[in-house]
């Protein structure tokens, strides 16, 4: 893919002084050149090329055209939180690890939707573990029969939502899907919404909004955040059913 990266949240912003980069020491060693390394108390968004963030107000950045042999370590110096190795051209990208050394930083996130009041906009009949409750109760079991997994009716955009009972500060949202062949499909083309405000809007004022519609969590995925809200929504763009095997929020 053009562009590809690979990125951490630190969960606090860090003063760090080296990053340290492992390369891949096989058949491929060679694709890890021409790649770029950010530091940015800002998220990078999903779409961010280097063109971008290269020139971004805050964002330190470091262009390396060697490949690691088999690491290379870069001085940074800055204060950040998030840290970016990004490519800079179509190919894939491979690491070993990627050490980031500093001080400050934060202990580990926190899941914050753990057992919390969860709502769903609807519950399909029959069955008594599709209920909402079901994606925040500690079980990312994607099999439904096992009895874990939400799931609405089949309905036009339904969705999913959990009140975390404050407004916090969210880091991330890890997103398990339904792992049935017959249905880890449908979770194809959705929204993942943050909000101080129960009902929650793409493009509304104080919103945070991500549209994920590049293929389905399997067996989840993780989107990086960096807002502030008391309830997170996923919500489906389409007519379908919405299942979820668990939605973990982190955060402080």
């Amino acid at each position: 893919m053009c562009d590809a990266w690979w990125q951490v949240d630190l969960g606090a912003s860090a003063a760090i002084s080296s990053i340290v980069i492992w390369n891949r020491t096989d058949c491929c060693s060679s694709r890890l050149a021409n790649y770029w390394v950010f530091v940015s108390d800002t998220p990078f968004g999903p779409t961010d090329t280097p063109g971008v963030l290269a020139g971004r107000a805050g964002t330190w950045s470091s262009f390396q055209t060697a490949s690691p042999n088999p690491a290379t370590t870069l001085t940074v110096g800055v204060q950040g939180r998030y840290v970016r190795v990004q490519l800079g051209g179509t190919d894939y990208l491979s690491l070993a690890e990627v050490l980031v050394f500093g001080t400050g930083g934060a202990p580990p996130p926190t899941e914050l939707a753990l057992g919390k009041a969860a709502t769903q906009s609807s519950t399909l009949p029959g069955y008594p573990t599709a209920v909402a409750a079901s994606a925040v109760d500690g079980n990312t079991n994607g099999s439904f029969s096992d009895g874990s997994v939400t799931a609405t009716n089949q309905e036009n955009e339904p969705w999913w939502q959990v009140d975390l009972g404050a407004s916090v500060a969210v880091g991330s949202v890890a997103i398990w899907n339904r792992t049935d062949p017959c249905c880890l499909i449908r979770l194809n083309d959705y929204w993942v919404f943050v909000s101080d405000t129960p009902t929650t809007l793409q493009s509304r004022p104080g919103t945070f909004s991500f549209h994920q519609t590049n293929g389905y969590p399997f067996p989840s995925t993780t989107i990086p955040v960096g807002a502030q809200g008391r309830y997170v929504r996923v919500q489906l763009f389409e007519v379908n059913y919405l299942s979820l095997a668990e939605v973990q929020v982190f955060g402080q």
